[in-house]
């Protein structure tokens, strides 16, 4: 499947390509980012050169959220093929605010569960990310193993009904 942007709740999600590797690894480096990371390495520059030649490829769905214009963060999906695992982050302070952070993952998963026909979603949340793990379970993830979570397309569908609302309302469009 082509790898194209997609536009909803006043956010765009453009697919993430060579010449933003940098801006990605600026973030990733970053303290606030880092500290939710496993990797807490510095990330250089041909550490992210290598990176990218790792999953430029249609295993993983790589996008830069954009709103109002502007690059705030990163989202994506490994393996999809096999047991997709999802992640994302937003970088700018300004929409830290949760209702930007359901906006970008609402829109992703409705890509995921109906372009891409994914019954299961994972994602790995460090057990100290407590704001994580919050957001995560209204989304309908469940833990079931130490660090790991699952969301199955149902269980999206009956926490997306209560979200959907709230963020179009929200919204401008």
């Amino acid at each position: 499947m082509d790898k194209k942007t997609y536009y909803k709740y006043d956010i765009a999600l453009k697919p993430l390509t060579h010449e933003y590797i940098e801006l990605v690894r600026e973030w990733r480096n970053d303290h606030k980012i880092k500290q939710y990371a496993r990797h807490q390495q510095y990330i250089t520059q041909s550490d992210q050169e290598q990176w990218w030649r790792d999953k430029d490829n249609d295993e993983n769905l790589y996008f830069l959220v954009e709103i109002d214009n502007i690059y705030v963060g990163l989202i994506w999906a490994n393996n999809l093929k096999d047991r997709v695992e999802t992640g994302f982050y937003i970088y700018d302070d300004k929409y830290q605010d949760g209702i930007f952070s359901y906006k970008v993952v609402t829109l992703f998963h409705e890509i995921l569960f109906h372009e891409y026909k994914l019954e299961h979603i994972y994602c790995n949340i460090m057990d100290s990310n407590k704001r994580a793990i919050r957001f995560n379970t209204s989304l309908g993830y469940e833990n079931i193993i130490y660090e790991g979570y699952v969301l199955t397309k149902e269980k999206f569908i009956k926490a997306s009904k209560k979200i959907k609302p709230i963020i179009q309302e929200q919204s401008i469009m």
